[in-house]
């Protein structure tokens, strides 16, 4: 067997950071677009200020509860 060398493992690399960067590629996009519709904004503002509330009370609001089964296909 011969001696491996790092130039063997360039295209290994190559492909696996491609397919990475086109995974974060494709998260931020659909994030921009859902954080970027006015009904989400309202939707997160929503779930963030019931949250601690939430917490407190050991389950979820109504209208937490409303924001998350509209966001559920």
């Amino acid at each position: 067997m011969g001696a491996d060398t790092p130039w063997q493992y360039i295209p290994v690399v190559r492909a696996v950071m491609t397919s990475t960067a086109a995974g974060f590629d494709r998260s931020a996009l659909d994030l921009s677009g859902f954080l970027g519709e006015a009904t989400r904004v309202r939707d997160v503002e929503v779930i963030l200020d019931e949250s601690e509330a939430s917490q407190h009370r050991g389950r979820a609001t109504a209208s937490t509860v409303e924001v998350l089964a509209r966001a559920v296909p």
